[in-house]
Parts: structure tokens; sequence; C-alpha cells
């Protein structure tokens, strides 16, 4: 409450804003090969094209979920931790 008052901005952390811009590209890179996967659907590479982009774009959407429940969970317990004492 005190950074707010005196109008202190802390920057988010390097690591946070390298996982996002991380994470973004591999989501629009899978989107990109799905897309043509889909348009070259009939030819040999459109398949596999297609199978690649969707794994990228959902392994990328699950592990960033994973990363949020790990770090929830880490919060819960500091503060449940800290509760008992």
């Amino acid at each position: 409450m005190e950074r707010k008052r005196l109008g202190v901005e802390v920057p988010p952390p390097a690591k946070i804003v390298a996982g996002v811009v991380v994470v973004a590209a591999v989501v629009l890179t899978g989107g990109v090969m799905f897309l043509v996967g889909w348009r070259r659907l009939g030819d040999g590479q459109g398949l596999m094209l297609l199978a690649v982009g969707g794994f990228l774009m959902i392994t990328s959407a699950t592990v960033s979920m994973f990363k949020l429940v790990d770090m929830a969970i880490r919060l819960l317990g500091k503060v449940g931790s800290s509760r008992r004492r």
C-alpha cells in the first residue's frame, strides 16, 4: 500500500517477461503451423503440420497452467505455514 501512496512503480521481473514472450512465440508458431497444415490438408505434409502446430499450442497452454498451479500451491503453502506459528 505504501508504494501506491507514494506512486512508486515496481517493474515486472525479467524472467516473467521473458517467459510470457516465449510462450506467446510458441503459441504464434503453433497457430501458423496449424493454419498452414489446415490449408494443405490434401498434401502429405498438411497433416504433419496440423499435428505439430496443435501439439505446440496445447503444450504451451498446459505448461503455463501447470506453472500457475505450482505458484499458487507454493503461495498457499507459505500462507498456511505462517498461520500455524
